[in-house]
């Protein structure tokens, strides 16, 4: 008789556990489904900016196709409130890569969905030895478009003799502060009267690149550092000589200067 009692409370904790997960499993469905079918989760509003040159569509649709490599939103898609509400968002689109500053905001009660992005602006022009490729720098050092080689004052004009191949999207160099350096130096350059007009990156073995200036002066730099107090340097080195008649002014050994 004892037996049969433990036997049947065996039975019933069986067809519990059993009927738990049963439940369990139709309740995870009916979720399953909720999220993947339910018009109440579907985005009523995208908001996505039209910016000069770039359609909406186009932005909308690269955005999508970034986020669609998430397994989870590839689940649910882009029309669901979800897709848009959780996970880390791109801050670049490989497909144009003049949009900048990429973000997405979303209203989970509104079903909205608001986009918004900058585009990337014309800082100087990058080019290969022979000028036979060119492309678009912004103030990053982020190549964004390929452009028509470049002459004059207007638009600072880059060599570069490395035999590189330059692709949308990707930097001018392998470290940031490479580009920073360069981008501060010409900068002071500018700002103390000393137009530069070209810059030619050297041997990147070697670090070094050479400014040009409208007046036909050469400064030569390091990419590993920007010279320390360069404008101090550059007004007092102006009472000392004409530095826009020098031949060449040569910053790449910190705390020294040489000057022809």
């Amino acid at each position: 008789m004892e037996n049969l009692i433990t036997k049947k409370k065996h039975h019933f904790r069986f067809y519990f556990v059993l009927g738990g997960f049963f439940l369990f499993f139709i309740v995870l469905i009916g979720l399953f489904y909720f999220i993947l079918r339910s018009p109440w989760l579907k985005v009523q509003n995208f908001d996505v900016p039209n910016l000069p040159g770039i359609s909406r569509e186009e932005i909308f649709d690269s955005l999508k196709t970034r986020m669609l490599e998430g397994k989870f939103r590839a689940m649910v898609g882009p029309e669901n409130i979800l897709f848009w509400e959780f996970g880390k968002y791109p801050d670049s689109l490989y497909r144009i890569p003049a949009v900048k500053d990429l973000k997405v905001e979303t209203d989970f009660w509104k079903h909205s969905v608001k986009i918004s992005a900058g585009e990337r602006q014309l800082w100087g022009v990058v080019c290969d030895e022979n000028n036979l490729s060119c492309f678009g720098l912004d103030e990053n050092g982020v190549i964004f478009s390929k452009v028509p080689s470049v002459s004059g004052f207007l638009i600072l004009k880059i060599s570069d003799i490395n035999k590189r191949f330059f692709f949308p999207g990707q930097g001018l160099f392998s470290r940031p502060e490479w580009f920073a350096n360069l981008k501060q130096s010409i900068e002071v350059l500018n700002r103390n009267g000393l137009k530069v007009v070209s810059a030619e990156i050297g041997d990147l073995s070697l670090r070094e690149w050479t400014a040009r200036t409208a007046k036909g002066s050469n400064f030569y730099f390091s990419l590993n550092f920007s010279p320390e107090n360069l404008d101090s340097v550059l007004k007092n080195l102006k009472k000392e000589i004409n530095v826009g008649a020098a031949g060449y002014i040569d910053l790449r050994v910190p705390n020294r200067i040489y000057y022809k």
